[in-house]
């Protein structure tokens, strides 16, 4: 194994932004910016992941992503790297966001991906036309039979392109988001809110049963969310991003469940 591939959203990409690119005179410093790398990747899991394993890691996440962006990055970036590694050489950790999160194509005053978030009122793109739409698509369109759905879908693809391309690899969920007051809550699971939203038909039980069972090849049990608050306490900070600590522990964590997949 020579290098692992990372992705995910701010869980795993980390938050913080280094105090001297918040007095560069940036009016709103972006974490994802590429002069905080430095400061801010060595603080996160995959870092600390690499060290234990004495592997390179190539951390592709980026904070605020969907799990639309997390599949569309994580086949490109493959592909790329098929072109330099052999896939003996490879391993992808996928961290999976909140499901609720959506991606958008925006052609608009620029054009850009745009991620729509169960947040109450968050308008991402200074558009009038575009905030009612995002007002009408919460009302509407929000809800646990789609995202639910796309969830299990997105799982599926990027198993199976991965194993195509007989390229091992990771999955877990984060934490589990929702519109009502931006909390974090138990990470996902499925047979719960499908029970609760009464989206039991017989041919969607037959995939959420097959589904429940083919992920245990690939899927870690419980969340980055549950395993540092169930064990650990309350290691997050106000914006219920995990703390260095969670970090440090979580990469232990994985240490482990890679033992012997790599």
């Amino acid at each position: 194994m020579k290098l692992i591939l990372c992705e995910g959203d701010s869980w795993t990409s980390g938050d913080i932004i280094n105090p001297e690119l918040e007095l560069s005179g940036k009016e709103h410093p972006n974490v994802n910016d590429s002069s905080n790398d430095d400061y801010r990747l060595p603080k996160v899991w995959p870092h600390k992941l690499g060290k234990r394993l004495g592997i390179d890691i190539v951390n592709k996440s980026v904070a605020g992503s969907s799990n639309d962006g997390i599949v569309r990055r994580t086949m490109r970036e493959v592909k790329e790297l098929l072109s330099d590694y052999k896939a003996e050489d490879l391993f992808v950790i996928v961290g999976w966001s909140s499901p609720e999160r959506k991606d958008f194509y925006y052609t608009g005053e620029w054009e850009s991906w745009e991620t729509m978030y169960p947040i109450p009122n968050y308008q991402p793109i200074p558009d009038k036309d575009i905030d009612t739409f995002y007002q009408i698509y919460r009302e509407k369109f929000w809800n646990e039979q789609e995202y639910v759905e796309r969830y299990i879908q997105q799982n599926l693809l990027l198993h199976y392109f991965l194993k195509e391309h007989n390229i091992n690899h990771l999955f877990f969920d984060a934490f589990y988001e929702t519109r009502g007051d931006g909390g974090l809550f138990n990470s996902l699971n499925i047979d719960d809110v499908i029970i609760k939203s009464g989206y039991e038909t017989k041919s969607h039980y037959e995939l959420i049963k097959y589904f429940s069972e083919v992920k245990k090849d690939f899927c870690l049990e419980e969340s980055f969310r549950n395993v540092i608050l169930n064990n650990y306490g309350d290691l997050f900070g106000s914006d219920y991003h995990p703390n260095e600590e969670a970090h440090d522990i979580w990469s232990e964590y994985m240490f482990n469940k890679l033992e012997g997949k790599l």
